[in-house]
């Protein structure tokens, strides 16, 4: 294996945490255990000597050798830690796939590794974990409110594997499944029949699988499905957070704002595959990524990792192990309660599927369905579980929706038609994943890999991508489409976005120019460097109450009495959290930010004036009003204020960023309607030149005589713009030429 299992600062700094969370006695004997000192060694060394064996990969390996041949049981139960990949997991997951391998007893073997100091209760990011731990079996019978999780050191994961864990070998006619290492009691009585001459036992459990033959040739993911969505995710978390209850659900709009963004919910373009709640799957996996970030119980945006940058294979692990640590969903059951995530069957269940396709030699195929026959004889939820809902297929459906755009199997169709059923083997990339094999290359990168377009929208082409481009390119725009070409376009709010995420003016040109092979359009870059520069004036307070005065007057009177104003305007100024005396204020209202914008705007009969309802208006509003018009001091009152628009006034307003569309949608969110004749004319003409030219108006005694005028050849060329159902008008030079034709079918005849 070519990647490196050397820990980092950060793991080995979280691993000596936990260990001073033990009681002196319990963390002497596991110091003694794992570092097997030739003399005493004194209190303070203790976690010295322990963080200096995990980063000798000599003294490691030589431990895991002992341990092998001492426990055997734990051994398989360390690499199985291993296969996981995560830095935390829940003990049940450790355990169901360890039991699943036919081992009786799962406790003896955590309890083995937890006293070697391999494996570490989590008392550090789960809370209510008790404070001295003296006793790990104590721990593990902690009440069913407490979360039991593990923590495996980077270094002790790294070496676990590879490691025999006595899965079944396929034949060319049956799956034999010899007796389990671990199943003493079998093995002892197969012994006994055969010392007395008495036929074998006959072999429990024999699933019939055999290599299959696919039609047509292997389909392997790019690997971005997921980071594609996870971007548009993204994108919709910077609209405001995802809201959830105190039980951990989505409220219904939060939830409906996830499962009706097509980004998330669509199914996989390629296999049309869609697995259960998958917008709200996808979720979950962006908090584990760090895309969503915790704020209370809410999901607030984060930012893309760092590992993204690394190229598609990291990614493509990272996304591996976050999916994998998302409890509350199942590939049959979709999204899951709280109370039925604790015991989830199916991170256990689809790690084995894939380790028992790691049997199988590179290029063979295999039926889901022989895999998950498998599953269900052994695996300790659906052994026990007699129903017949238990016997529903699931996997397939894993395998193709989430396995497959991970990039961990390929697929091939058992026949020509979709109904015939799909067979699947490991990819290269899976078996790196779990750690069975070198890391792939990454797919070649395409320097053009993308369009800017003089409209501010981007085109990038899939094939060229990777997740660092894509995390660039999500904080910059907008995705309008995601398929073989991803569309997005640019506005001045996600420009601010990209700012503050950290990207800088002169880095996005370089990306995108570099990206393009061209310089960007004039008109593009001038909008990108207006709109930055505007950020630029911006002042950020992280926490501050925003007030508003009815007059100047009153503002200077607070000041006088001492509030600390940060002044904005003649009648708006905040105030820093820490210093805000509600002594000096009386609440004369509120208002729900949060809802939909009110129409208080009412428009004149000339269509460019504007009169305010000052009780049911709103700070945003006031805001809004300053790049539309100004006020008409004469004609406003304190309780109604009257805007009045120019052309000039929208001219500005245009050149801040406030298009003709946006100008649109507000005239129809504050007044409940479209914009009048008026405004559209002040918008629309902006990039129209009147032309004025002299003519004559030509006026026949009914229509039809001038349908049939327009409809001639000879003189539809002379006609102009018809102006009525009988006129039309005609240039001084064209009606020279029309007269004498006029007098051959119109004159009067005597």
């Amino acid at each position: 294996m070519s990647d490196n299992t050397a820990p980092t600062v950060d793991d080995l700094v979280l691993t000596g945490t936990i260990f001073s969370r033990y009681a002196p006695e319990l963390l002497e004997r596991v110091v003694v255990s794992l570092v097997k000192p030739r003399g005493s060694l004194e209190p303070d060394e203790w976690v010295a000597r322990v963080l200096d064996l995990l980063a000798d990969p000599v003294k490691l390996a030589r431990r895991l050798q002992i341990l092998e041949k001492s426990d055997p049981a734990a051994r398989v139960m360390l690499a199985l830690a291993g296969h996981m990949r995560r830095e935390f997991f829940p003990v049940s997951d450790l355990l169901q796939a360890h039991l699943a391998l036919g081992y009786r007893d799962g406790l003896a073997p955590l309890l083995a590794l937890m006293e070697t100091g391999l494996v570490l209760p989590d008392l550090v990011n789960i809370p209510g974990q008790p404070t001295g731990l003296d006793d790990f079996t104590a721990w593990l019978t902690l009440s069913p409110g407490h979360r039991l999780v593990l923590h495996c050191p980077l270094a002790v994961r790294g070496r676990a594997i590879p490691h025999d864990l006595g899965l079944p070998l396929p034949t060319a006619k049956a799956w034999r499944l010899d007796p389990p290492r671990a199943d003493v009691e079998y093995h002892t009585a197969a012994m006994a029949e055969r010392d007395r001459d008495l036929p074998p036992l006959p072999l429990a459990e024999a699933v019939p699988l055999s290599e299959v033959e696919v039609k047509g040739g292997a389909s392997l993911s790019d690997g971005l499905e997921f980071p594609t969505r996870l971007g548009a995710l993204w994108q919709g978390a910077s609209e405001g957070p995802f809201r959830r209850t105190q039980a951990g659900d989505f409220y219904k709009r939060d939830s409906d704002r996830l499962t009706t963004n097509i980004h998330l919910s669509s199914p996989i373009s390629e296999n049309q595959a869609c697995p259960p709640d998958f917008a709200l799957l996808i979720a979950a996996i962006g908090r584990q990524e760090g895309l969503l970030r915790a704020e209370e119980n809410d999901w607030a945006i984060g930012d893309f990792p760092r590992r993204w940058d690394l190229g598609t294979g990291e990614t493509l692990g990272s996304l591996f192990e976050s999916c994998q640590a998302v409890n509350r969903w199942g590939p049959k059951e979709g999204w899951m309660a709280v109370e039925a995530a604790s015991g989830n069957p199916y991170p256990s269940a689809c790690l084995l599927a894939l380790l028992l396709m790691a049997q199988f030699s590179e290029g063979a195929w295999v039926r889901p369905g022989d895999i998950e026959e498998w599953l269900r004889l052994h695996h300790p939820h659906w052994k026990t579980n007699q129903r017949p809902s238990a016997r529903e297929a699931w996997l397939e459906l894993w395998l193709v929706g989430i396995a497959w755009p991970l990039r961990l199997v390929e697929t091939g169709r058992l026949g020509l038609e979709a109904k015939d059923g799909v067979a699947v083997r490991l990819s290269p990339w899976g078996r790196w994943v779990l750690g069975l094999g070198d890391k792939p290359a990454d797919d070649p990168s395409l320097p053009q890999s993308l369009f800017v377009q003089p409209n501010l929208e981007i085109v990038a082409y899939r094939q060229a991508m990777n997740p660092g481009m894509i995390a660039r390119l999500s904080r910059l725009g907008t995705w309008k489409t995601l398929g073989a070409a991803c569309q997005m376009v640019i506005t001045p709010q996600t420009v601010y976005r990209a700012l503050e995420a950290g990207e800088s003016l002169d880095g996005l040109r370089s990306f995108l120019e570099g990206r393009s092979g061209r310089s960007l359009p004039g008109a593009v870059w001038d909008q990108l460097r207006g709109w930055a520069g505007k950020r630029e004036r911006l002042a950020v307070h992280s926490g501050a109450t925003l007030l508003e005065f009815d007059e100047p007057s009153d503002m200077e009177e607070a000041q006088a009495r001492g509030v600390p104003l940060i002044r904005l305007s003649e009648r708006f100024a905040i105030v820093q959290e820490r210093d805000l005396d509600y002594r000096h204020f009386r609440l004369t209202g509120n208002r729900d930010y949060g809802l939909a914008r009110e129409a208080c705007v009412q428009v004149t009969d000339d269509g460019t004036r504007l009169i305010v309802d000052q009780a049911r208006s709103d700070l945003l509003l006031e805001t809004e009003l300053p790049h539309l018009g100004q006020r008409l001091e004469s004609e406003s009152t304190p309780e109604r204020k009257v805007i009045a628009i120019t052309p000039e006034s929208l001219r500005a307003a245009a050149e801040a960023g406030m298009s003709a569309e946006l100008t649109r949608r507000w005239f129809i969110e504050r007044t409940g309607q479209e914009p009048p004749p008026a405004i559209r004319l002040f918008l629309e003409g902006m990039d129209q030149e009147p032309v004025f030219q002299n003519a004559l108006l030509l006026r026949v005694e009914t229509e039809g005589l001038l349908d049939g005028l327009y409809q001639w050849a000879s003189t539809a060329s002379l006609l102009g713009e018809r102006v009525g159902p009988m006129s039309a008008l005609v240039t001084e030079a064209n009606m020279e030429r029309l007269k004498p034709i006029l007098a051959r079918v119109m004159g009067r005849r005597n």
